[in-house]
């Protein structure tokens, strides 16, 4: 049996391209979701991303936030840490308390300047240049 799916309705060419930021807009952002693993070093990363809730068109991003590892220098770990705080502070998080549930962090509002880096593929994409305290 085969199936079917019926999208004539919609016409390709009016479908709006997908939009990314100028790099320092400041946008109160959704936070999304909040994925965690280690990178190919086997170091432990969170990778929160996010949406614009206002405008359908801009593409989702992420930001990369490596956590602190017993190898790091000092001034590493206390540069990890004060990433985690301003991203923590940023969207109301307890991150810092144990055994944190990244579920809970969805849907999550916090301001921030925006920059401009590349996706995966190299295009252009948005990302966290500074999180706002407010």
């Amino acid at each position: 049996m085969t199936d079917f799916i019926d999208i004539s309705n919609y016409n390709p060419d009016e479908i709006p391209e997908s939009e990314i930021l100028s790099d320092g807009t400041e946008l109160q952002a959704r936070l999304t979701q909040i994925a965690s693993g280690e990178d190919k070093n086997g170091n432990p990363y969170l990778m929160p991303w996010f949406e614009d809730p206002n405008n359908v068109n801009v593409e989702d991003f992420s930001d990369y936030l490596p956590l602190p590892t017993h190898e790091d220098t000092e001034k590493e770990k206390g540069r990890k840490l004060r990433n985690l705080k301003a991203f923590a502070l940023c969207f109301g998080l307890d991150l810092f308390r144990p055994e944190y549930p990244l579920d809970e962090a969805k849907v999550a509002l916090g301001w921030m300047i925006v920059g401009i880096g590349k996706n995966r593929e190299g295009k252009p994409a948005n990302r966290p240049k500074k999180y706002l305290v407010q």
